[in-house]
């Protein structure tokens, strides 16, 4: 059985509104931040979720201030605000798995001293002051109140670059830190002078203040001459073998190594075009290395190229020639198959052996991966197996056909550049149907047939061969047992011994009725049969009472007999039975003195004359039915004077 489980659908999205005021204030007032909370799709406001309050003075690095609970999907929060300076306010829901999250738009709050801005300087610094092309400048300074010196965090910073001192281009932002400093490093790549200078634009609490200008002289490094060696490991190989290829980068002038640069190793085969076999850095001693496995026969050249950098000129190694010789033939070999047997019943197993050997000499070639393939009554051919060889060159595998027909089979080995491939004649095989299994008889009884109630019994049987009526031994019976024929459960598996019989126990009943029966679902020797439906009847006791009126009577005078016939063990009524009333004279022989059929409350009454004078006996009897035993009521003594 299988189960799909589907993922919950996705939590509905939201809106989160903000309204601030006022936008502007002095030191000391309140803000009052409102909004609501409402589903994206209705409109409707979104109750019981918190909601978080955040400020920043610079609109990127956020603090949460406070959070409260909404009760209705709207929120009301203020602060009173202490600093003068410029303030972003927005809220946030963090949702739940009822509803997503949501993040309102930032607000930006002025909150403006009582006597207007105040005055700022703001400082630069360039280090280094001198460098040479390719290296980084850092460019540095604070932002501050001019006349107490506090720094002032979070304000943007504009960074201007010119080449003459005069005319000066933006070439990006900062924004200052809590100290009130700010830094940015350059590469500077264009020689000569470059003049940097900073500006603050100021905001209702402060001005604005341009800094100084500062100066970073860019120099052209003198290039130093390069020289770059290769040399191979090997000036001859045989093709599949790799060659090794290393060398050195250094100063032309002295022995000093140039590491960490790279270089490039370049190969051209027979005179041909020049391709880029791979680049190598170098390391402390300026050395590199690669390896190169050449794939076709030839003439190989290689060189080393170094490109040249700041302060390195370009290079380029004398050139290493190699030969690749190629490789020998592979030697010419074959293959065998054989099967075992060669006819066989469906389901049975056969097996394949072979050998693959080199043509010249016989040798087996070992460790060899053999693939096996196989096809039925001539169709395509599909793969059974791949086996590697042994120390002989030998291989062996199995196939159990399914299926009858006509099976080939045939090796393969693909060869390598030792070994030629080579392909095996086929081999086949021919399998046929197994004979039809015997058919079955399976019997079911109870011991006793019709057990007494709280009495144990057994349900057993025999399974035999339909032809020679032999019992089956060693198979498994499933016993199912119901109380009305239709509804059925396993009562149990049991195993048919030698004579091919089976029983259960089955413990006392108070009683009712029960239905049995047996199944054996075959196997590969016999077919599957099923039994009858044994019904078994468990009688339950009956109770049968009277009493007769009167008791003295005159001859010819008649005696009313009424009585009750019930379950002994429950009470309940046994309805639509015949109760004999028996009469006896001196108790001794008795006879039918009337017949009567419970109603359906199991109560009874017939009426009766007696003719001769004497003393006589009434006693009720039920001869029993399918589902109740028999049974005799109390006797009562009867005066005829």
């Amino acid at each position: 059985m299988s189960v799909t489980v589907s993922p919950l659908p996705p939590s509905p999205t939201t809106v989160l509104s903000i309204n601030v005021t006022p936008s502007t204030l002095k030191p000391g007032e309140s803000v009052y931040i409102r909004g609501n909370l409402t589903e994206t799709s209705t409109g409707k406001l979104v109750p019981l979720q918190r909601i978080t309050v955040q400020m920043s003075q610079d609109g990127q690095s956020w603090q949460s201030v406070g959070s409260l609970l909404t009760k209705t999907g709207s929120y009301n929060f203020s602060r009173v605000m202490k600093d003068p300076g410029v303030y972003y306010f927005r809220t946030h829901s963090s949702g739940n798995r009822f509803y997503a999250a949501a993040t309102s738009s930032s607000v930006m709050v002025t909150v403006s001293p009582a006597d207007g801005p105040k005055a700022t300087s703001l400082s630069i610094l360039a280090k280094p002051q001198a460098l040479l092309q390719g290296e980084t400048a850092t460019i540095s300074g604070s932002l501050a109140e001019a006349q107490e010196g506090k720094a002032i965090p979070g304000q943007r910073i504009v960074l201007s670059l010119s080449p003459d001192g005069v005319s000066f281009t933006p070439i990006g932002t900062v924004f200052t830190a809590p100290n009130g400093t700010y830094s940015t490093s350059l590469l500077m790549n264009s020689p000569g002078k470059v003049y940097f200078r900073a500006a603050y634009d100021g905001n209702s609490s402060y001005s604005g203040s341009t800094s100084s200008v500062v100066t970073v002289d860019v120099t052209t490094p003198q290039q130093k001459a390069t020289t770059v060696s290769l040399s191979a490991s090997n000036t001859s190989l045989a093709l599949g073998n790799t060659l090794n290829l290393n060398g050195i980068l250094k100063e032309a002038q002295g022995t000093i190594a140039i590491p960490d640069t790279l270089v490039s190793i370049q190969y051209s085969r027979n005179s041909g075009a020049w391709s880029l076999l791979g680049q190598k850095m170098t390391n402390t001693t300026g050395a590199y290395s690669l390896d190169h496995t050449p794939i076709s026969a030839g003439t190989y050249q290689y060189r080393a190229v170094f490109a040249g950098n700041a302060a390195y000129t370009s290079s380029e190694s004398p050139i290493v020639s190699v030969i690749v010789s190629p490789l020998p033939p592979a030697s010419p070999t074959n293959i065998t198959i054989s099967a075992s047997p060669t006819t066989l019943k469906i389901r049975q197993t056969l097996n394949l052996t072979g050998h693959l050997r080199v043509i010249a000499g016989g040798q087996g070639v070992q460790d060899a991966p053999v693939t096996i393939q196989y096809s039925r009554n001539s169709g395509k051919w599909s793969p059974l197996a791949i086996e590697v060889t042994g120390v002989n060159g030998t291989y062996s595998a199995s196939h159990t056909p399914s299926m009858t027909g006509t099976y080939h089979y045939r090796a393969l080995y693909s060869g390598n550049a030792t070994f030629a491939s080579c392909e095996s004649p086929e081999a086949s095989v021919t399998v046929s149907s197994l004979a039809p299994a015997p058919a079955t008889t399976l019997s079911i009884k109870a011991t006793p047939a019709s057990p007494n109630r709280n009495e144990s019994y057994t349900v057993s049987g025999t399974l035999a061969d339909s032809s020679t009526g032999k019992g089956v031994s060693g198979k498994m019976i499933k016993i199912e047992q119901s109380e009305d024929g239709s509804m059925w459960t396993t009562l149990g598996l049991v195993t048919t011994k030698t004579s091919g019989e089976y029983s259960v126990s089955r413990a006392p009943s108070p009683g009712g009725t029960f239905f049995y029966r047996a199944a054996f679902g075959g196997d590969r020797s016999y077919q599957g049969s099923s039994s009858t439906v044994l019904q078994v009847t468990v009688k339950r006791f009956s109770l049968l009472e009277m009493t007769a009126s009167p008791q003295i009577i005159a001859p010819g005078g008649a005696v009313t007999c009424t009585g009750t016939l019930t379950d002994e063990l429950s009470g309940e009524a046994i309805p639509g039975q015949t109760v004999k009333v028996m009469i006896s004279q001196g108790n001794t022989t008795w006879n039918l003195f009337g017949t009567s059929i419970t109603d359906t409350n199991g109560g009874w009454q017939l009426s009766g004359t007696i003719p001769a004078a004497g003393s006589y006996y009434l006693s009720g009897k039920f001869e029993g039915s399918s589902t109740y035993s028999e049974d005799w009521s109390n006797t009562i003594g009867i005066t005829v004077a």
